[in-house]
């Protein structure tokens, strides 16, 4: 029996199937499959039982659970514990963040991070992915925390949660569109129009639908990214208008374009979480509370 066994086995009892959990886990079907058939064969009992594509728990199994939960958190409770004393061993702090990094002061503060603690040989993970993406990493223990929104960030309670931003959603159009000479601009003006938005992987979608379906308005999609510089870089040469938080949209990068506020404010509040279950390493603490800091310093 080995760590990773373990792993997988309580990837399969949370996702409910084999497909799910080696998706969350980074490894294939059939991979998650020989492993689970491993520990069933050293333990000599079945697990679990298959029902099309769902799994459940046999009695055996749920009795592996109680003790696999107790075993995988005291594992997680001596890697931190250890790493006090591995003084050689370089510092790794995991990060997951949706492709924000650049725009809301985020790399400069890292960088100011590991120049603060420039003697703790850091190594910075970053994992950038949707916001879906970057959520399962943190709860599969791939992201020690990460960057996020927290608009539909489902069990939030569960999370610790450092705010740093709190962004207006605004339209965003050519100069040469009619929207261009607007003061404000309503959900009902551009409704009969047709946007780009981001993927439905990305909070900021689901806000906008949201938002639409609040008013009952119809919501017209002309184009769908997973990336907002791509959003901006088709607007630069086309008629077409997209909802973009205001700290995502650099005209220095595109002049073209303009910035219209929305005559009733929408905001996305974005932050660095963690799982309040995570039990963080000394240099990722530190970094939790120099983020935390530099906030304040921020507000000042």
């Amino acid at each position: 029996m080995n760590i990773n066994q373990i792993r997988y086995f309580l990837a399969i009892v949370k996702t409910g199937n084999f497909s799910n959990a080696a998706f969350d886990c980074y490894i294939s079907q059939s991979s998650i499959s020989k492993q689970i058939k491993a520990l069933e064969d050293e333990l000599g009992v079945i697990l679990f039982t298959r029902e099309h594509s769902k799994v459940k728990l046999t009695d055996a199994g749920k009795t592996f659970n109680k003790y696999a939960l107790s075993y995988f958190e005291y594992y997680q409770d001596m890697l931190v514990s250890l790493e006090y004393y591995q003084h050689c061993k370089q510092a790794i702090i995991r990060i997951g963040s949706i492709p924000i990094v650049s725009s809301y002061g985020i790399a400069n503060k890292i960088g100011l991070f590991t120049k603060q603690f420039s003697n703790n040989n850091i190594c910075i993970d970053m994992y950038e992915n949707t916001q879906f993406d970057v959520v399962n990493a943190i709860q599969n223990d791939v992201s020690d925390m990460a960057f996020l929104r927290l608009e539909f960030l489902e069990n939030i309670e569960n999370y610790d949660i450092s705010l740093f931003a709190k962004d207006s959603i605004v339209l965003v159009c050519h100069k040469d569109n009619t929207f261009a000479h607007k003061t404000t601009v309503s959900l009902q003006e551009i409704a009969p129009y047709p946007l780009m938005i981001l993927d439905p992987h990305s909070s900021i979608n689901h806000i906008i639908h949201n938002e639409f379906d609040k008013l009952n308005l119809p919501l017209k999609i002309q184009c769908v990214t997973t990336r907002h510089k791509i959003l901006m870089e088709i607007l630069s040469t086309n008629s077409a208008v997209t909802l973009l938080p205001q700290n995502l949209v650099d005209l220095r990068l595109f002049p073209n374009l303009k910035i219209i506020p929305l005559s009733n404010p929408i905001y996305s509040k974005v932050a660095l979480v963690k799982l309040k279950s995570k039990k963080l390493n000394k240099i990722s603490t530190n970094f939790w509370n120099f983020w935390q800091e530099q906030y304040k310093l921020d507000k000042t």
